[in-house]
């Protein structure tokens, strides 16, 4: 137990033996007793204190014996003696070995004058082998030179005969023909260059239609999946309305694919074609075009 404890607990005894002592006092009436305050109502009794409970109160306070706790001490190591130098001659004794080296042989000495070498002999060249003379031929021999050929005459100039020219047609009159002087006939030559002028128009207008027309079938053009990169062109005949009413779609001439074919004819029933000019048959004109598909 420590001394904290020990402390309180001596404190506390010494608390009740005075507590005790001043119940028996109390318990005594009379002794020593003298009336004070108003009309000696409070009443006080002193009594002196008897040896026992003299005695009983210095034991009380004495303060308690506490044995003094002494830690373990730890035992002691011999520690042993330190080993003394040795003597020179033991060291020397004791000595490890050194290992010697083995003795480096001395490198040769070199002669100071290189040997001289002898030179490798010298071979004669063998003489020249005899030539055989060289016969001469007589000019008589020699062969003659080939004659050169004559050189060709130069090709004259071709004139081109001046191109002719065409009397130009004397002006036809566009009033009227040969008639009665009332000039109700109109000539024949007017009506003929009316007509060629009207032709040539409506040509015009029927080829800047059908290119329209392909245009639009281009652009709704797309390349089949089923195909699987098979190449082709398709010839297709289409009949169209001068409203632009799709009537007829045919192919002319197959790609040697049918699924390339069938997606030429699908281009020209889903595209949406334009009107026609003016003039055209109401039942419809036909275009004739290509179709090419490649992947």
């Amino acid at each position: 137990m420590g001394l904290r404890a020990d402390a309180a607990l001596a404190l506390l005894l010494a608390l009740g033996l005075h507590g005790a002592a001043l119940a028996l006092i109390a318990e005594r009436p009379g002794a020593g007793s003298t009336a004070a305050g108003d009309g000696g109502a409070d009443l006080v009794t002193i009594a002196p204190v008897s040896g026992e409970v003299a005695a009983l109160i210095a034991t009380w306070e004495a303060p308690p014996q506490v044995s003094p706790s002494v830690p373990d001490v730890p035992e002691l190591v011999a520690v042993p003696d330190p080993v003394p130098d040795l003597p020179p001659d033991l060291a020397a004794q004791v000595a490890l070995p050194v290992a010697q080296m083995a003795a480096v042989p001395d490198a040769p000495v070199l002669p100071d004058v290189l040997p001289t070498m002898t030179p490798p002999p010298v071979m004669d060249a063998p003489p020249p082998p005899d030539l055989a003379p060289v016969a001469q031929v007589s000019p008589d021999l020699r062969p003659k030179p080939r004659p050169k050929p004559d050189p060709e005459p130069a090709p004259k100039a071709e004139t081109k005969p001046k191109p002719e020219r065409t009397p130009k047609p004397a002006p036809v009159p566009a009033a009227q023909a040969a008639g009665s002087g009332d000039g109700g006939a109109v000539g024949q030559a007017g009506q003929a260059q009316a007509g060629t002028a009207d032709s040539a128009g409506m040509q015009d207008a029927l080829t800047a239609w059908g290119a329209d027309i392909r245009g639009r079938i281009e652009r709704k053009k797309t390349y089949p999946r089923a195909a699987d990169g098979a190449t082709g062109v398709v010839t297709l005949v289409i009949t169209v309305t001068p409203q632009g009413a799709l009537v007829a779609v045919s192919v002319a001439a197959s790609s040697g694919n049918p699924v390339l074919d069938a997606a030429a004819v699908q281009a020209v029933q889903s595209a949406r074609l334009p009107r026609g000019p003016a003039g055209i048959d109401p039942a419809g004109h036909s275009f004739r075009f290509r179709l090419r598909y490649e992947r």
